[in-house]
């Protein structure tokens, strides 16, 4: 009994040592450890907060069987000059069209002459803000489709309308309706296709941009295809992971929103192999297209998806270097556009209505630096000088007028009583501002041509002989007076008056002789929305409007929510702007 208390001692007392050496070796450990100098943990990438949490992509799938005859189907590869004959119609991802290059002969996708990429840009604006460029002027994308008279147009507009909500998918597409009926109006033989909105990454910078709400709205278009005989392009399914909904890796650009060059590979096949072939009924023969000069850059300032002002957009990922250029030393802005149209780079013009023949003020990049292509030359040209046509009384102040001015003064000569030089009529009226270059006419009585004096009897004559007879003269035709011309002027409206700068009405003679007149500006601006923030139960909201023609802006406050608050129901949005912004609001 004893040996075993001793054992069990011996026990206890073994185990108390080696329970002390390991807090002694811990404690020591620690000291070390304590004393080590400390890595900076290492944080995990932030994820995008999105409104997905529930999503489930199983929601966001169309049945074809439900849409026969209106969603696109499969077919044979169409080749590029499908692609070519295919007018597109869209956003920055229409856009990126020209500045990646395809898979297959290393060109871009697409080129200015079937391309309207508007960054920023969504449906509400369609047929009101002029964006498309041509020697003509500057025309909305419903003229812009008469102009060019394609064969069909592909319609990609959508991803700039989503700052709102999923419940606001039938709003949305009445909208987008009377946007693209005011297209087929312009233009009745264009085929029309309209594509769905493009998915997007699970991680993504523009958080409140949902797979929920983008369902909902392709939901929406395939039904307005359906109602009006237009045909779905279906887009979406190439680019979407069938398992998660969301855009399939490699698709996107980094910030999840925009198409990489691999996506828009992938789209661009899709399109081929989805065509849509009818027989070209458009009027034989096609008219005449002016210069295209492509996109106006920088029309739309505020970005509607996160109401913040657009910064030059990054070069996209996976892009070859752009070439280089040297800005050439040209005197006019038709000169300027002819060298850049074939390069890639854009004309920001100010004024933005001067025409091609306007004198070029500045360059900037001047002449003689490099440039890339997908980058911007601005212009400034100069403004033409207006002068006051004054009462002339004769011809030589006319003319001295004309010396002074370089107005050009055509002189027509008329039968009159009046003095010889005497001015009758001037086409533009005393007091009428004319600009430089512009040509008057002024009509100064001529000189009456003088009467041949009564012959005188002769006396008789003394008896002489009798002289030989010399032969009658012949009788010489009297010459007939060409009469003098009397103008008849046809008028043409040559620039359209906008809210903020005068027009120009020019009237022509058949004889060749034209003048101008000014047509007063309209005062009237052309609203339309630019940035939204929503009214809730904690703030009020507010709504910005741009007149897309002079940049005037004002903002319209939305109520603070009083009703409903505690539910999720966002307020009905505003569609359009009062008639009158608050005058203190209003610019330009």
């Amino acid at each position: 009994m004893e040996k075993q208390k001793k054992k069990i001692s011996e026990m206890l007392n073994r185990k108390v040592f080696i329970a002390a050496v390991l807090v002694l070796a811990l404690a020591v450990l620690g000291i070390f450890v304590l004393h080590q100098p400390q890595k900076p943990v290492e944080e995990p990438e932030p994820t995008a907060e999105v409104d997905d949490q529930e999503y489930d992509a199983s929601e966001g799938i169309i049945n074809a069987d439900e849409y026969d005859g209106t969603i696109l189907a499969e077919t044979e590869d169409a080749g590029r000059e499908y692609i070519d004959s295919t007018l597109f119609l869209g956003d920055s991802n229409t856009a990126r069209f020209l500045r990646f290059l395809s898979d297959d002969d290393k060109t871009a996708f697409t080129t200015i002459k079937n391309t309207i990429g508007v960054v920023g840009m969504g449906v509400d604006a369609i047929a009101s803000l002029p964006c498309m460029q041509f020697s003509t002027g500057t025309f909305t994308i419903p003229r812009s489709v008469a102009i060019l008279q394609p064969e069909r147009v592909i319609i990609m507009f959508g991803t700039n309308n989503l700052y709102g909500s999923s419940k606001e998918a039938e709003g949305f597409a009445q909208r987008y309706t009377q946007q693209i009926l005011a297209i087929q109006k312009a233009y009745p033989s264009v085929d029309i296709i309209v594509a769905s909105i493009p998915p997007v990454s699970r991680v993504r910078d523009y958080t409140n941009v949902s797979m929920t709400q983008i369902d909902a709205y392709n939901k929406a278009i395939v039904r307005m295809c359906e109602e009006n005989d237009w045909k779905y392009l279906n887009t979406a399914e190439a680019l979407k992971d069938p398992r998660t909904g969301f855009a399939r890796e490699g698709m996107m650009d980094k910030d999840g929103l925009h198409l990489s060059r691999q996506g828009l590979i992938t789209l661009f096949s899709y399109i081929r192999t989805h065509a849509w072939i009818t027989e070209d009924d458009r009027p034989k023969p096609l008219s005449a297209i002016p210069a295209v000069y492509g996109v106006v850059p920088d029309l739309i300032k505020v970005n509607p998806l996160n109401n913040e002002e657009f910064t030059e957009e990054p070069a996209p990922s996976e892009t070859p270097e752009p070439q280089s250029y040297t800005v050439p030393s040209v005197k006019t802005l038709g000169e300027l556009r002819s060298w850049a149209k074939d390069k890639g780079i854009m004309i920001s013009v100010n004024p933005s209505d001067a025409k091609d023949t306007a004198q070029i003020q500045s360059l900037s990049p001047g002449a003689g630096s490099e440039i890339k292509e997908g980058q911007t030359i601005k212009v400034t040209v100069k403004t033409k000088a207006v002068f006051t046509v004054p009462a002339f009384a004769t011809e030589s102040e006319a003319k001295a007028w004309e010396a002074q001015t370089g107005i050009k003064v055509t002189i027509v000569y008329a039968e009159s009583t009046q003095p010889a030089g005497t001015v009758l009529e001037q086409s533009a009226a005393a007091g009428q501002s004319v600009e430089e270059g512009s040509t008057i006419t002024v009509t100064v009585a001529k000189a009456q041509a003088a009467e041949s004096p009564e012959p005188t009897d002769s006396p008789a004559p003394t008896d002489s002989p009798e002289p030989t007879t010399a032969p009658e003269p012949t009788t010489s035709p009297e010459p007939t007076e060409t009469p003098a011309h009397t103008h008849s002027y046809t008028s043409a409206v040559t620039q359209a008056a906008t809210c903020g700068a005068p027009g120009v009405m020019t009237y022509t003679c058949s004889c060749g002789d034209s003048y101008t007149e000014a047509i007063p500006a309209t005062g009237a601006h052309s609203w339309q929305e630019n940035g939204r923030v929503d009214a809730s139960c904690a703030s009020p909201g507010s709504i910005t409007w741009i007149c897309p023609v002079c940049g005037a802006t004002y903002t319209e406050t939305i109520p603070q929510l009083t009703e409903g608050c505690g539910t999720e129901t966002p307020p009905e949005p505003t569609d359009t702007p009062p008639e009158e912004p608050p005058a203190e609001n209003t610019e330009g």
